[in-house]
């Protein structure tokens, strides 16, 4: 009886701990959505870590964000290991979930978007495997064409381009 009491016990357990992570998967905003993305594209690299170019970066945008926006740094650094949980948990899961993170606003998943591109490229010559990390979240953040063209102007090793038709609001399945 103990066992079968326990296995029950174990199964809700389970079954509370996965609807948990289902919840945490799609809550956030544009900031986690970024987070998310910079940690996902992080554990490609050949050596996954922050460097001091990548702080600077993010010093840079905090001292540019209105005072009332800002986090601090107590919340900050607790978003960062909550979305690094999630990917270590479910990492693709995680990743499919950055949609629903994201805006409707085209120009604000762009100047995320770029942010996370800036932040990789502050390391130097990112991995294969991150690059191909990062052409994931480009299509997932669901760029508009000409928005690309921009990015690809920008300096720094080019953006693999995404395959058009995949995309949010209704206009097809996400590939990624």
């Amino acid at each position: 009886r103990r066992r079968v009491a326990r296995d029950v016990t174990r199964h809700e357990v389970l079954a509370r701990s996965a609807a948990e992570l289902e919840a945490r998967l799609q809550q956030g905003g544009l900031r986690e959505a970024g987070i998310r993305a910079l940690g996902y594209i992080g554990l490609g690299q050949d050596l996954p870590a922050f460097d001091e170019r990548g702080f600077a970066i993010l010093r840079e945008v905090r001292a540019n964000t209105p005072v009332q926006e800002r986090s601090s740094l107590a919340a900050f650094k607790q978003m960062v290991r909550d979305q690094y949980a999630l990917l270590r948990v479910d990492e693709d899961r995680a990743i499919l979930a950055l949609p629903k993170l994201l805006p409707g606003d085209a120009d604000a998943r762009r100047r995320t978007f770029d942010l996370v591109r800036r932040i990789i490229l502050a390391r130097g010559e990112p991995s294969r495997e991150a690059v191909r990390r990062l052409a994931r979240v480009e299509k997932l953040f669901d760029l508009p064409e000409s928005s690309r063209a921009l990015a690809a102007d920008a300096p720094g090793p080019p953006i693999p381009r995404a395959q058009s038709g995949a995309g949010r609001h209704g206009k097809g399945p996400v590939r990624a």
